[in-house]
């Protein structure tokens, strides 16, 4: 999974851009086919509380996710929006897993499976 962070009008510190990183990588052990996503950090108005806004743009075979929170630092702001994301991406996996006949998509156990000869000509296909 590619993970683009941005942040608007301000300099993120490498703390926070690991932090960040470290939490959304996670994501990925609930679903295994996350193209890229997209990370924004903005503060709305610099003097009032709760003024931090997280955004979480997920993309994924067919389907682009969006969450975005709001909260006192960015920390909390990406915890409540990856933690929305998960809740999001568990409904996307059922339906996903319902509509293409439970398809594995976890490449570790599709390169466990063997290869089967289906045509007389007894070449392998691959």
């Amino acid at each position: 999974m590619n993970i683009m962070i941005n942040s608007v009008k301000f300099k993120a510190d490498s703390k926070l851009e690991k932090f960040v990183t470290d939490k959304v990588s996670k994501l990925e052990r609930t679903f295994d086919n996350i193209t890229s996503c997209d990370v924004i950090l903005k503060v709305d108005k610099p003097e009032a509380d709760n003024n931090k806004i997280a955004e979480i743009q997920l993309v994924l075979p067919g389907q682009t996710l969006f969450n975005s929170k709001q909260a006192d630092s960015f920390e909390e702001a990406v915890l409540q929006a990856v933690d929305a994301t998960k809740n999001q991406l568990s409904k996307y996996k059922e339906k996903f897993n319902k509509k293409n006949g439970d398809l594995k998509t976890d490449l570790y156990e599709i390169s466990k499976e063997p290869i089967v000869d289906d045509d007389e000509t007894g070449i392998e296909e691959v």
